[in-house]
């Protein structure tokens, strides 16, 4: 080969090895400092900075991305233009334009922050040693924890705008405890398969911080899919017989931080643990939304609830990024609907959610290596938080780059920088072997939780929307007989209260709504048609004496009479 040639080569082997290394600290950065910055100032302590952050980054990782040709699976890239296209296209359905591409100023997590996520997914996919990203990932996570179980122990460091600091609350560098418990529980399955394979002190250490700062959210949802992630690992690694000392030694070291951390704050964890039944109860009881929310899991319902009413109303381009809007029992206003996949349809419509699971399903495969099965069970362990979460600008872009990652492990499985020189070249290059893990049980599990999350989802909208019959007895005010839409009445039915009021006629989420007859206690009479409640439309009133008022009426007012 002429000299010539060598050199040019040599030039471009060193241009590129610069782009990686630039790639590199660009997604250090983002795994590991990104979560961590808290900046005081106009657009708020968590999000605003993190998207000015997030944009800055990203500008500089399109300029690399325009330099260097970026390969990429077809399926992957179709799916992912689709769900782009959807997005975009519900964008620019939106009442709020620019709410939609930036997000509303409590959230930014509009269309401009997913394209972000996008630049970083593709040159994460094209790092050649993707498991470089372990020991940055898992460093940030057990500084986030640290920081959250000084707040657990009343020593808090960050500043809240919103939070009364004066009682306990763990929020860490995330601003909320669920986002908290969401980074963690997310890390976490990486600390702990990184301790197994390395079987270095250091990171059984580490695993045990992120799990204590995972207790210490307080967040019972991000605990139970812990509980199950954990299961899945046993299993497969019982499969693989690589149940060794590693794995018993980090499930001592669980259980020891349990135990040191149950009774600290007046046995608040046990507390939070024993109001899950209460909760689930009171949220199977729910039978009138003016009914005051009791915790966290009436409210999911209520918000989901709602947000699927919303979804039946506007199926095909959603309401628009960052849109939503839910009032609460109690005057409060949502703007997500605590439910990753519930979001994306009412926010983008249900093609576009139907493109992100068929996106998402290229990473639910098989792996070959430690580390792409380290990144499966990433991936999975986001997937099961996001039943109980939304997308948050705080953690988006780095599970986008763990996506990015674990393709890019499947494309490099054998390859690693080393001493071993190729003659007339720059880059060095050897093969390293790796021990393939029998992953059938994790490729069933990754099919059995995509199939779970459309059952969710169709039972939710089937338990909202498809009436049943119920009787329901309200202790202190009276029966329903009727149908009923999940546990909302809705459909033909009666209401007879204790002071003998009787109605009988249609309902609309819980309200007289259409065509009835009501009986006052009294003994006055109305037939005719109501909305939410009160007279609506044509209608006659009857009073105990043979009076009659008969006519038009709007919302409770005689309007016109004949």
């Amino acid at each position: 080969m002429p000299a010539s040639r060598i050199e040019i080569i040599n030039n471009k082997n060193k241009t590129e090895l610069k782009h990686n290394d630039v790639k590199s600290i660009i997604l250090i950065f983002m795994v590991a400092v990104y979560p961590l910055l808290v900046i005081p100032g106009p657009l708020d302590y968590f999000r605003g900075p993190r998207y000015v952050v997030l944009a800055i980054v990203s500008m500089i990782a399109l300029g690399l991305m325009i330099n260097n040709k970026i390969k990429m699976d077809k399926l992957i890239c179709y799916h992912l233009l689709l769900f782009t296209l959807f997005l975009i296209i519900s964008t620019f359905f939106a009442d709020d334009f620019s709410m939609a591409w930036m997000g509303n100023k409590w959230r930014f997590t509009g269309l401009s922050t997913y394209l972000f996520c996008f630049i970083l997914f593709a040159i994460s996919s094209s790092q050649p040693h993707p498991e470089r990203l372990f020991k940055p990932l898992i460093i940030g996570a057990v500084i986030a924890s640290f920081v959250g179980i000084f707040q657990y122990l009343g020593i808090n460091i960050v500043p809240h705008e919103y939070f009364d600091i004066n009682y306990v609350i763990t929020y860490s560098t995330m601003g909320n405890p669920n986002w908290f418990g969401a980074y963690m529980v997310f890390v976490l399955p990486a600390a702990i398969l990184y301790f197994i394979e390395e079987e270095k002190w250091i990171w059984l250490i580490s695993a045990a911080i992120i799990y204590t700062g995972l207790l210490v959210s307080l967040t019972r949802g991000v605990w139970l899919v812990f509980f199950v992630v954990f299961l899945v690992i046993t299993a497969t690694l019982f499969i693989n017989k690589n149940l060794n000392k590693s794995f018993f030694a980090i499930t001592v070291a669980l259980i020891i931080c349990t135990l040191v951390i149950i009774p600290v704050n007046d046995w608040m964890l046990i507390k939070r643990v024993i109001t899950i039944s209460s909760d689930v109860a009171s949220s199977a009881s729910i039978v009138d939304e003016s009914l005051e929310a009791a915790d966290s899991v009436f409210e999911r319902m209520f918000i989901w609830k709602k947000t699927v009413k919303i979804i039946k109303d506007n199926p095909i381009v959603g309401i628009g990024l960052d849109h939503l809007r839910i009032e609460m029992p109690n005057g409060r206003i949502e703007d997500k609907a605590h439910n990753l996949y519930l979001e994306v349809a009412v926010a983008s419509g249900l093609f576009t959610l139907i493109f992100y699971l068929l996106f998402l399903s290229n990473f639910m495969r098989r792996q070959q290596t430690k580390t792409g099965f380290t990144y499966l069970i990433m991936i999975i362990t986001y997937l099961l938080q996001g039943l109980f979460n939304n997308d948050i600008v705080q953690l988006m872009p780095v599970f986008w780059i763990v996506l990015g990652l674990s393709i890019a492990k499947s494309r490099y499985p054998k390859t690693d920088l080393s001493a071993h020189k190729s003659e007339g070249t720059s880059i060095d290059i050897s093969i390293e072997d790796y021990e393939k893990p029998n992953s059938r049980l994790v490729s069933w599990f990754t099919f059995v939780i995509l199939t779970a999350i459309l059952i969710f989802i169709v039972t939710i909208i089937f338990w909202f929307y498809y009436p049943a019959e119920k009787t329901i007895i309200i202790p202190g005010e009276g029966t329903y007989s009727g149908q009923v839409r999940g546990s909302i009445y809705h459909g033909y039915g009666s209401w007879k209260s204790l002071s003998g009021v009787l109605y009988e006629g249609d309902f609309r989420r819980g309200h007289f709504e259409g065509y009835g007859n009501l009986t006052f206690s009294n003994g006055s009479k109305y037939i005719g048609y109501f909305k939410e409640g009160y007279f609506h439309g044509e209608g006659k009133l009857v009073f105990p004496d043979g009076s009659v008022q008969q006519g038009f009426w709007d919302m409770g007012r005689l309007n016109e009479k004949y």
